[in-house]
């Protein structure tokens, strides 16, 4: 009949959303892929995306399941997280609001990029499994130092950007008594040392301490190595919007991810919302 044939639209590879029309995914804010012909987008578009959620910086949100309390036969809680950024496409920086495990930064002191570290690692592979399938989904990969990520730590940048003088940061009663070694507790704060991402280590870290300051791994004070096992891991992760609405369950109680009832925490006066 001669009419045209209307455009199906392009599906996104990064996270599968189908009948497309813009330069941009509306789920994740993916770039289209340029095609034979067509002019490669440059910056993004200055319009946004409604996001899926309303959420915004400095909201608590559920999301996941870890162990953190002392009780493993009670099964695992869910994890609180702290909205740190919401960017205009919808996806959500987000912080562990407590430091959730015990560890070493890596297993020697030698030159180490965070690609090779073994905190990463944890991260990327143990830590996951706290998540499920679904929620996997939702979990946006991202080029962190080199390498791409679905959990990682923050870098000193990002604390002073996000984050309120001091530091200071709890650690869950599970962390306190599990990993490598207990969590380093503060008499004064209560407060943990927590891990803080380096792009090259060389012997000695950046990292939070219990008291909430912020050292460089080439400071005169506050030395800390990649081998030192009792800080803790407070990871974080660039979300789909929709992932901050998920239900979940305390003893096979649902509850939701920002419930009209307050999300108990001791970490957020240290945040700057």
């Amino acid at each position: 009949c001669g009419a045209e044939k209307p455009d199906e639209g392009w599906t996104c590879e990064a996270c599968g959303q189908t009948g497309n029309t813009g330069d941009f995914c509306p789920s994740c804010g993916s770039a289209r892929d340029v095609e034979a012909g067509e002019t490669p987008v440059e910056e993004a578009p200055a319009t946004t995306v409604q996001p899926a959620s309303d959420i915004k910086a400095g909201d608590l949100f559920y999301f996941g399941t870890f162990e953190q309390d002392t009780f493993s036969v009670t099964g695992t809680e869910p994890i609180i997280w702290r909205a740190l950024e919401v960017d205009p496409y919808g996806r959500v920086l987000a912080l562990s609001e407590y430091g959730l495990y015990t560890m070493k930064y890596h297993r020697n002191n030698g030159e180490t990029a965070w690609g090779n570290t073994d905190v990463r690692d944890w991260l990327n592979t143990t830590f996951l499994t706290s998540f499920t399938d679904e929620e996997r989904q939702a979990i946006i990969p991202t080029e962190v130092s080199g390498s791409t990520d679905y959990a990682f730590l923050l870098d000193s940048d990002q604390i002073t950007k996000y984050l309120r003088s001091p530091y200071i940061c709890y650690a869950t009663p599970w962390a306190m008594m599990h990993g490598e070694k207990g969590a380093y507790i503060n008499e004064d704060t209560g407060g943990s040392s927590w891990l803080v991402r380096t792009d090259v280590a060389k012997k000695r870290i950046a990292w939070v301490g219990g008291a909430g300051k912020l050292y460089s791994p080439t400071g005169s004070k506050g030395v800390n190595y990649q081998t030192t096992a009792d800080n803790v891991v407070r990871p974080a992760m660039w979300l789909r919007a929709e992932a901050t609405d998920r239900k979940a369950e305390i003893n096979g109680f649902p509850i939701y991810a920002r419930s009209i009832m307050d999300i108990a925490t001791r970490s957020g006066p240290t945040t700057g919302y």
